[in-house]
């Protein structure tokens, strides 16, 4: 076995913390590139009946519940309204003729690099996508998954994956599963996306959505999947079949998420994918899986189109992605965007089944920066009530393209959002991006390829405090090699105390990589400047539940301690306890096994002695 090396000195100089963020009130308005088609929103939202909304009032309690008994009862509640919704239909999973054989835990023996980062193989083949997910719940909590595809090399055989996990956060990897197209089907390039459901009893449910072209790529364009359970192993292959389904029509740009972080009992599945009708219209379409605790599921597709089209034939990829959120009710958000006008991004609001939320369903924003292009937004949420969204997209200013990210706690297309600066160089281009946000948390974890012309490629990867805005930034996460132009980096994260960071990327053509880093229990390090003076700061949030940032500052290198006691007097936590160098640093607290009330929380830094309360709200 290798032995992992660590040079935690590079990771803590890649550090630099940012609050480089503007307030802006979107303006409500369309595209500006009026001589290629408008895009528009639908002419009405539905308005439900007096039975349907009693419907979904008692389907939402039943979901609150979260029981084995409530979710029976809401299963055949959720049948009854579907029965009367328009454009809803509910169908069985259409099994897709591929091939997923398990393998029987062969370990990969990758090789590891004095960053943190680890190269799990050499591939003959081309990587075509990658995702990941980590496990939450269970005895399983932080194994992380990785999803791989490749290119067969030909147009005469299908396209292959592997489905490969880790125990030990990222250092060796297992194959789990191998993946077979069915046909001489293809993979279309980065379009893949991951989601684990898992109930409290520990059985995880991994679902994959991927893009596809039949005919060895030369055929229709459709959108298909999997699920399979762990660890005792099974799984299916499934294509999304929406009513009116032809040859002729493109579904593509599957994009998943779930309610599973709220629900561990009566969670659903949301997918979002890009559409182009036979003339060429670019929409979304949406479908979700009530029951996602199975390998043979069942699906309620919506069979008209989100909410913004385009009016006018425009052959252009649409980048779509979706995120649930809760905010009193359940809530999916979707974003549209590259086309038709690149230069605002797209929002919609729906409640989970099918229905558009309020008369103003959808909205555009455009940032500070209204006319420059904008493409490849991906949403993350906290999927709970404790967080936010964010959007990470590319923009395309002063010729170069950057990255940016959006920000609000309380999505609404009319309220004030928050904007980050932009990311990247003003000499050379980012390339794919993606983002994700930590379950029952407020942390998202950014990541982007940035090519910077006769320079090594660098990984940006960033921690993202969702209510703060505070930002640790790491330059570089990757080893000194060529990184892929066609795959997006996927952060994902670590179930380390305090211990997150975690991406998997391709390099230049056959090699995956994993990074991983952000030793210790300290999540957010500012070492680029050293502080004057001791100090603890206030938690935030305060009042809170579960989980509150505690941040402090030591102006030399020394032993401390930072530890959490309750109203008695005891112990109940110890959030930091070794030597630090001199720096800022912000620690989260999670409280979720404790009871509401008054906790104290204290400094030792040498000689340096300081205590202060917070109050947990349950």
């Amino acid at each position: 076995m290798k032995q992992k090396l660590t040079l935690f000195l590079f990771i803590l100089l890649s550090f630099g913390l940012y609050a480089q963020e503007t307030i802006f009130i979107p303006p409500q308005g369309n595209n500006s590139e009026t001589t290629v088609g408008s895009t528009i929103g639908m002419e009405s939202s539905f308005v439900p009946t007096q039975r349907q909304i009693e419907l979904q009032k008692q389907i939402a309690e039943l979901k609150r519940q979260d029981t084995p008994e409530s979710k029976e009862k809401m299963l055949r509640l959720l049948d009854e309204l579907n029965s009367t919704l328009p454009n809803v239909v509910t169908s069985s999973y259409v099994p897709y003729d591929g091939k997923i054989e398990y393998v029987p835990d062969i370990p990969i023996e990758g090789d590891v690099f004095p960053i943190d980062a680890t190269r799990l193989f050499t591939s003959p083949k081309t990587i075509l996508g990658i995702a990941t997910a980590t496990q939450t719940r269970g005895a399983n909590a932080g194994r992380i998954w990785v999803f791989v595809e490749y290119y067969s090399g030909n147009n005469t055989s299908p396209d292959t994956a592997k489905l490969l996990y880790s125990t030990n956060n990222g250092l060796s990897w297992i194959v789990q599963a191998t993946v077979t197209l069915g046909g001489t089907d293809k993979f279309r390039m980065d379009e893949v996306d991951m989601e684990i459901i898992e109930p409290s009893s520990g059985i995880g449910y991994i679902w994959i959505v991927y893009g596809l072209t039949a005919s060895g790529g030369s055929g229709r364009i459709f959108s298909a999947g999997l699920v399979i359970r762990t660890p005792t192993f099974a799984g299916s292959a499934f294509a999304f079949s929406w009513p009116g389904n032809d040859p002729a029509k493109k579904y593509y740009f599957p994009r998943i998420t779930s309610d599973n972080a709220r629900l561990p009992t009566v969670a659903y599945i949301y997918i979002a994918i890009s559409f182009d009708s036979t003339n060429n219209r670019n929409a979304q379409k949406y479908v979700y899986c009530s029951n996602p605790y199975t390998t043979t599921p069942t699906f309620t597709y919506k069979a008209d189109r989100v909410w913004w089209y385009c009016s006018a034939t425009h052959p252009k990829i649409l980048h779509t992605d979706i995120a649930y959120f809760y905010n009193s009710a359940d809530s999916v958000i979707f974003v549209y965007s590259n086309v038709p006008d690149s230069t605002k991004l797209f929002y919609s609001k729906m409640a989970p089944y099918g229905t558009l939320v309020g008369s103003n369903a959808g909205g555009s924003i455009g940032g500070s920066e209204d006319s420059d292009r904008k493409s490849l937004a991906r949403l993350s949420t906290n999927e709970n009530s404790n967080g936010c969204i964010i959007t990470f997209f590319k923009q395309y200013t002063g010729g170069v393209w950057r990255a940016k990210y959006f920000r609000t706690t309380n999505f609404s297309y009319t309220s004030s959002f928050v904007q980050s600066v932009l990311f990247g160089s003003v000499t050379s281009d980012v390339q794919g991006l993606d983002s994700r946000g930590v379950r029952n948390s407020y942390r998202h974890y950014l990541a982007m390829i940035r090519f910077p012309n006769s320079l090594v490629d660098s990984l940006n990867y960033f921690v993202l405090n969702g209510l703060t805005g505070s930002l640790t930034q790491i330059y570089k996460m990757n080893p000194d090699i060529w990184l892929s132009g066609t795959n997006s980096p996927r952060p994902g994260f670590r179930n380390v105390a305090n211990d997150s960071c975690f991406v998997i990327y391709g390099g230049l053509q056959q090699n995956v990589w994993a990074s991983y880093g952000c030793t210790g229990a300290v999540t957010n390090v500012n070492n680029i400047t050293i502080p004057a003076e001791y100090e603890l700061y206030q938690n935030y949030p305060n009042p809170f539940n579960p989980i509150t940032a505690i941040k402090f500052s030591i102006p030399k290198t020394q032993y401390v301690k930072l530890s959490v006691y309750d109203v008695l007097g005891k112990e109940v936590s110890v959030l930091v306890n070794g030597v630090m160098q001199a720096g800022s640093y912000i620690v989260d607290f999670n409280a979720s096994d404790l009871p509401s009330g008054l906790y104290f929380y204290k400094l030792t830094a040498g000689e340096y002695i300081t205590v202060k309360k917070m109050m947990l709200v349950k």
